[in-house]
Protein backbone atom coordinates (compact mmCIF):
# COMPACT_ATOMS: atom_id res chain seq x y z
CA UNK A 1 0.00 0.00 0.00
CA UNK A 2 3.14 2.33 0.69
CA UNK A 3 4.40 1.68 -2.47
CA UNK A 4 1.07 2.61 -4.57
CA UNK A 5 0.98 5.82 -1.84
CA UNK A 6 4.34 6.95 -3.28
CA UNK A 7 3.67 6.42 -6.60
CA UNK A 8 0.49 8.64 -6.32
CA UNK A 9 2.65 11.06 -4.83
CA UNK A 10 5.26 10.61 -7.47
CA UNK A 11 2.79 10.89 -10.36
CA UNK A 12 1.41 14.11 -8.49
CA UNK A 13 4.39 15.57 -8.18
CA UNK A 14 5.18 15.11 -11.96
CA UNK A 15 1.85 16.68 -12.72
CA UNK A 16 2.43 19.83 -10.55
CA UNK A 17 5.65 20.44 -11.77
CA UNK A 18 4.58 20.13 -15.43
CA UNK A 19 1.35 22.01 -14.85
CA UNK A 20 3.56 25.11 -13.06
CA UNK A 21 6.05 24.89 -16.07
CA UNK A 22 3.19 25.28 -18.34
CA UNK A 23 1.68 28.28 -16.52
CA UNK A 24 5.25 29.55 -16.31
CA UNK A 25 5.92 29.12 -19.93
CA UNK A 26 2.30 30.93 -20.88
CA UNK A 27 3.24 33.81 -18.27
CA UNK A 28 6.16 34.46 -20.00
CA UNK A 29 4.90 34.65 -23.12
CA UNK A 30 1.92 36.98 -21.93
CA UNK A 31 4.60 39.13 -20.41
CA UNK A 32 6.75 39.33 -23.45
CA UNK A 33 3.53 40.34 -25.55
CA UNK A 34 3.25 43.17 -22.84
CA UNK A 35 6.63 44.36 -23.07
CA UNK A 36 6.64 44.11 -26.79
CA UNK A 37 3.66 46.78 -26.37
CA UNK A 38 5.76 50.30 -25.37
CA UNK A 39 3.76 52.70 -27.13
CA UNK A 40 2.01 53.61 -23.87
CA UNK A 41 4.91 55.23 -22.20
CA UNK A 42 4.46 57.72 -25.34
CA UNK A 43 1.97 60.27 -26.59
CA UNK A 44 -1.03 59.81 -29.08
CA UNK A 45 1.01 59.52 -32.45
CA UNK A 46 4.11 57.63 -31.83
CA UNK A 47 4.46 54.69 -33.84
CA UNK A 48 5.73 51.06 -33.78
CA UNK A 49 7.62 49.74 -36.61
CA UNK A 50 10.14 47.10 -37.17
CA UNK A 51 13.09 47.63 -40.01
CA UNK A 52 15.07 45.33 -41.73
CA UNK A 53 18.51 46.34 -41.99
CA UNK A 54 21.74 44.12 -43.48
CA UNK A 55 22.27 42.71 -39.98
CA UNK A 56 19.34 42.83 -38.45
CA UNK A 57 15.18 43.24 -37.31
CA UNK A 58 15.55 46.86 -35.65
CA UNK A 59 12.52 47.68 -33.59
CA UNK A 60 11.23 51.37 -34.10
CA UNK A 61 9.40 54.01 -31.88
CA UNK A 62 9.10 57.29 -34.06
CA UNK A 63 6.89 60.00 -33.50
CA UNK A 64 6.72 63.92 -34.17
CA UNK A 65 7.15 65.44 -37.26
CA UNK A 66 9.81 67.97 -38.64
CA UNK A 67 13.76 67.36 -39.30
CA UNK A 68 15.18 64.00 -38.15
CA UNK A 69 16.74 63.41 -34.50
CA UNK A 70 17.87 59.81 -33.77
CA UNK A 71 18.11 58.72 -30.17
CA UNK A 72 20.14 56.08 -29.53
CA UNK A 73 19.50 54.23 -25.80
CA UNK A 74 22.30 53.32 -23.68
CA UNK A 75 23.28 49.67 -21.79
CA UNK A 76 21.03 48.01 -20.76
CA UNK A 77 18.11 50.00 -21.81
CA UNK A 78 15.99 50.19 -25.00
CA UNK A 79 14.07 53.13 -26.65
CA UNK A 80 11.66 53.73 -23.55
CA UNK A 81 14.75 55.10 -22.01
CA UNK A 82 13.89 58.02 -23.75
CA UNK A 83 10.03 58.26 -23.05
CA UNK A 84 10.41 61.54 -20.85
CA UNK A 85 12.41 64.13 -23.31
CA UNK A 86 10.80 62.42 -26.98
CA UNK A 87 7.34 64.02 -26.39
CA UNK A 88 9.26 67.62 -26.19
CA UNK A 89 11.65 66.73 -29.02
CA UNK A 90 8.48 65.81 -30.80
CA UNK A 91 6.82 69.14 -30.89
CA UNK A 92 9.12 70.19 -33.71
CA UNK A 93 11.09 66.79 -35.18
CA UNK A 94 10.75 63.56 -36.31
CA UNK A 95 12.24 61.76 -33.57
CA UNK A 96 13.43 57.51 -34.37
CA UNK A 97 13.94 55.51 -31.18
CA UNK A 98 15.49 52.04 -32.24
CA UNK A 99 16.47 49.31 -30.16
CA UNK A 100 19.75 48.33 -31.51
CA UNK A 101 20.83 44.84 -32.05
CA UNK A 102 20.71 42.34 -29.33
CA UNK A 103 18.72 45.14 -27.15
CA UNK A 104 15.03 45.51 -26.75
CA UNK A 105 12.80 43.71 -29.11
CA UNK A 106 15.26 44.18 -31.72
CA UNK A 107 16.53 40.80 -33.13
CA UNK A 108 19.49 38.99 -31.81
CA UNK A 109 22.05 38.49 -34.67
CA UNK A 110 24.03 35.36 -34.29
CA UNK A 111 27.84 36.20 -33.06
CA UNK A 112 31.16 35.17 -34.96
CA UNK A 113 34.10 34.40 -33.21
CA UNK A 114 35.22 38.10 -34.13
CA UNK A 115 32.13 39.42 -32.43
CA UNK A 116 31.98 41.85 -35.60
CA UNK A 117 27.90 41.52 -35.31
CA UNK A 118 28.08 43.42 -32.14
CA UNK A 119 30.50 45.70 -32.88
CA UNK A 120 29.95 49.60 -32.55
CA UNK A 121 30.58 49.64 -36.54
CA UNK A 122 27.57 47.15 -37.02
CA UNK A 123 25.31 48.78 -35.30
CA UNK A 124 26.31 51.99 -36.25
CA UNK A 125 25.10 51.04 -39.97
CA UNK A 126 21.68 49.72 -38.59
CA UNK A 127 21.20 53.07 -37.39
CA UNK A 128 22.38 54.56 -40.66
CA UNK A 129 19.79 51.85 -42.56
CA UNK A 130 17.18 52.73 -40.77
CA UNK A 131 17.12 56.65 -41.04
CA UNK A 132 17.31 55.85 -44.95
CA UNK A 133 14.19 53.57 -44.37
CA UNK A 134 11.81 56.65 -43.21
CA UNK A 135 13.96 58.61 -46.01
CA UNK A 136 16.43 61.00 -43.70
CA UNK A 137 20.08 60.54 -45.87
CA UNK A 138 21.28 63.74 -43.33
CA UNK A 139 20.59 63.74 -39.30
CA UNK A 140 21.63 64.50 -35.62
CA UNK A 141 22.29 61.77 -33.62
CA UNK A 142 22.00 62.28 -29.54
CA UNK A 143 23.76 58.88 -27.97
CA UNK A 144 23.37 57.80 -24.46
CA UNK A 145 25.94 54.99 -22.51
CA UNK A 146 26.70 52.47 -25.70
CA UNK A 147 24.55 54.45 -27.90
CA UNK A 148 26.72 57.28 -27.23
CA UNK A 149 29.50 55.02 -28.78
CA UNK A 150 27.66 53.82 -31.78
CA UNK A 151 27.00 57.68 -31.77
CA UNK A 152 30.50 58.20 -32.00
CA UNK A 153 31.32 55.73 -34.77
CA UNK A 154 28.66 56.36 -36.81
CA UNK A 155 30.02 60.04 -36.97
CA UNK A 156 33.54 58.43 -37.73
CA UNK A 157 32.38 56.10 -40.41
CA UNK A 158 29.25 58.04 -41.89
CA UNK A 159 30.46 61.35 -42.09
CA UNK A 160 28.33 62.45 -44.68
CA UNK A 161 25.26 61.25 -42.65
CA UNK A 162 25.87 63.27 -39.14
CA UNK A 163 25.26 66.44 -39.67
CA UNK A 164 25.51 66.62 -34.83
CA UNK A 165 26.40 64.59 -32.01
CA UNK A 166 25.56 64.45 -29.02
CA UNK A 167 26.83 61.94 -26.69
CA UNK A 168 26.02 61.16 -23.38
CA UNK A 169 27.46 59.44 -20.57
CA UNK A 170 30.66 57.96 -21.83
CA UNK A 171 34.24 58.05 -20.82
CA UNK A 172 36.03 59.79 -23.95
CA UNK A 173 37.20 56.52 -25.63
CA UNK A 174 40.87 57.97 -25.36
CA UNK A 175 41.32 58.54 -22.79
CA UNK A 176 39.55 55.32 -21.55
CA UNK A 177 41.94 52.90 -23.62
CA UNK A 178 44.76 55.20 -22.40
CA UNK A 179 44.30 55.03 -18.29
CA UNK A 180 43.08 51.99 -18.16
CA UNK A 181 44.83 49.73 -15.21
CA UNK A 182 44.57 46.15 -13.76
CA UNK A 183 42.91 48.09 -10.78
CA UNK A 184 39.71 49.97 -12.60
CA UNK A 185 39.47 46.67 -14.90
CA UNK A 186 38.84 44.47 -11.31
CA UNK A 187 36.98 47.56 -9.64
CA UNK A 188 34.49 47.71 -12.72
Amino acid sequence: MSDSINLDRRELLKLAAATAGAALTAGRSVAAQQDADTLHFFPTGFKHERVKTSGADINVVRGGDGPPLLLIHGAPQSHVSWHKVAPEFAKDHTIIMPDLRGYGDSSKSPDTPDHANYSKRAMALDMVEVMKHYGFDRFPVVGHDRGGRVGQRLALDHQDKVTHLTVLDIVPTYYLYTHVTIEFVQAY
